[in-house]
């Protein structure tokens, strides 16, 4: 089956709220005290912290921001599971030292650990949750991990590509390769069905990707007000306006995370 060729249609941006290093960022939307948010941590050192940005509207307000309880983890992927309001996080160091042979769970309003999974030692570059499995980055493989932390399959990717940041989405996952390949939707077997070679921000420097799986569809326009209020009429900001160009698929948002510019772009998918 031919891998489909897509464009990203950036709507708009943020500027990330604490200044990395370069040691690693990971994200995801998830609520925070009940509200849909974008939770983004970058690294400083092992100084960990949470920052939630209130999403669906261009101006970036940040709504709050949280301490990970463990301040010697380097955590370099996240997920998020509605049904437990649970984030899950994996390390980016081969290290045990820095809980490489765990996935661990936080309290998104707190920052507490809550619980965790034992995994097979490696590193984990970014994780993503669609309610049955995780999967894990190890760079250059990707892990299907059962609830129980047991490796169910892996998947190779090809020389030169590299994962950083997966997100599920509907039926599949949303994840970055790489330079050469910046944006892939894979099916849940790791099956590439469609990519984007065209992103915004500096090539390369993506290294978080974040599916807004909480928004509904039906209120979502194709580029956010300034304050996140519903638009006049008629208007791009107003959902009940057709998107032009037209999402691949649907409407959905996707979050990219982009170290180099230290910028967050969001925007969909199309063909």
């Amino acid at each position: 089956m031919p891998v489909e060729s897509l464009q990203f249609n950036a709507v708009g941006s943020y500027p990330f709220p604490t200044t990395t290093t370069g040691a690693g960022t990971a994200m995801t939307v998830c609520l925070y005290n009940n509200e849909p948010a974008l939770g983004i941590l970058t690294q400083t050192g092992y100084e960990d912290d949470i920052a939630y940005l209130a999403i669906n509207r261009s101006d970036v307000l940040e709504r709050g921001r949280v301490q990970v309880d463990d301040p010697n983890q380097r955590i370099m992927g996240m997920c998020y599971d509605r049904q437990t309001n649970r984030i899950w996080a994996s390390q980016g160091n081969y290290n045990p030292d820095n809980q490489g042979d765990r996935l661990v769970a936080l309290d998104p309003d707190t920052g507490a650990e809550v619980a965790e999974i034992p995994v097979p030692l490696d590193s984990g570059f970014a994780l993503a949750w669609n309610g049955i499995h995780f999967v894990r980055s190890t760079g250059n493989e990707l892990e299907l991990i059962g609830v129980g932390g047991q490796v169910l399959s892996t998947r190779a990717l090809d020389i030169g590509e590299n994962c950083r940041g997966i997100s599920a989405s509907p039926w599949s996952y949303v994840a970055t390769y790489g330079i050469n390949r910046p944006l892939v939707v894979i099916d849940l077997f790791g099956r590439p069905i469609a990519e984007c070679m065209s992103v915004p921000g500096t090539a390369g420097g993506i290294q978080a990707v974040a599916f807004d799986n909480l928004t509904s569809r039906d209120v979502l326009a194709q580029e956010p007000s300034a304050d996140g209020s519903f638009a006049p009429e008629g208007s791009i900001h107003d959902p009940e306006t057709e998107w032009d160009p037209e999402p691949w698929r649907f409407r959905h948002r996707i979050y990219l995370a982009n170290e180099a510019d230290q910028t967050i772009y969001f925007g969909y998918l199309y063909a």
